[in-house]
């Protein structure tokens, strides 16, 4: 319930009284005997609205081509995800020096990178397992060193 009348004033400024804005309540009143009825009822009026409690949140205006970039990444995890989850279509073969070396590249940019949120993507089931035999050899070697 917003505490106000309904009038073509309150009408006008419904999105500002009660809304996402920041609003100032300005009333003017006048001195003579003829507008002491209309100087007395703004003055209650702008008591009542003194009384609404609003808000205000800055509304974020997003960069379409920012928010593009966000999605083709977000839909590239999503078929890296669903392809290792479906085993990929690959055939359990020992890996090639090549896929270990790739592998180890992965590990050690993702231990580098400082953004907690960074997603980890191998593309298969098998490059996964691998990747975590590398992580755990590389945090057996810096237990051992002392670096952890």
């Amino acid at each position: 319930h917003v505490p106000y009348r309904n009038s073509i004033l309150t009408s006008v400024l419904r999105d500002s009284l009660g809304g996402n804005c920041r609003t100032i309540m300005v009333g003017t009143s006048a001195t003579e005997d003829s507008n002491l009825e209309e100087s007395i009822s703004t003055c209650r009026f702008a008591q009542r609205v003194a009384c609404i409690k609003n808000n205000a949140v800055v509304n974020e205006e997003l960069d379409p081509a920012l928010m593009i970039r966000r999605l083709k990444k977000e839909v590239s995890q999503l078929k890296d995800e669903l392809t290792m989850m479906s085993g990929g279509g690959e055939e359990e073969q020992e890996p090639t020096e090549a896929d270990l070396d790739e592998c180890r590249k992965l590990v050690t940019t993702y231990l580098e990178e400082p953004d907690p949120e960074a997603p980890f993507t191998c593309g298969s089931m098998q490059r996964l397992r691998k990747s975590f035999d590398i992580l755990r050899q590389v945090y057996w070697e810096r237990d051992a060193s002392g670096e952890v």
